[in-house]
Parts: structure tokens; sequence; C-alpha cells
């Protein structure tokens, strides 16, 4: 299962698809720039991960 840890806090993906993701962070409140680890298991596929948060309730974003 994929992970993605931002802001000291871990949030688990739902698999859409066989390639994609769908990971809710609703402490993620304020627009800005912020950087994700991403895990696959304990495996570590990313770090610092940039995506950008438009505004509170922001719409869905691809990271890859």
């Amino acid at each position: 299962s994929i992970t993605l840890w931002v802001n000291g806090k871990y949030y688990t993906g739902e698999q859409i698809d066989d390639n994609r993701y769908r990971i809710i962070m609703k402490d993620i409140t304020h627009a800005g720039v912020y950087k994700a680890n991403v895990y696959d298991g304990d495996n570590l596929l990313f770090e610092g991960l940039p995506f950008h948060v438009e505004k509170e309730g922001s719409k869905e974003k691809d990271l890859f």
C-alpha cells in the first residue's frame, strides 16, 4: 500500500486503479508547497516530493 509522510503525519492511499491512489489529507488546509515522502509498504520510493495546495478543500492533484 502507498503511504505519504507529510509534516510528521502518515496518510494512507486508497488504490483507484493499477497506477493511481487517492490520499485524503484533511489536516493540510493552508495554501503552499509541501513535501512528502512516499512509501510502498516499508520501502521509501520518493523523498521530499513537492506538491502544491491551492486552497482549503483543494482540487485533486496528480503527484506523478
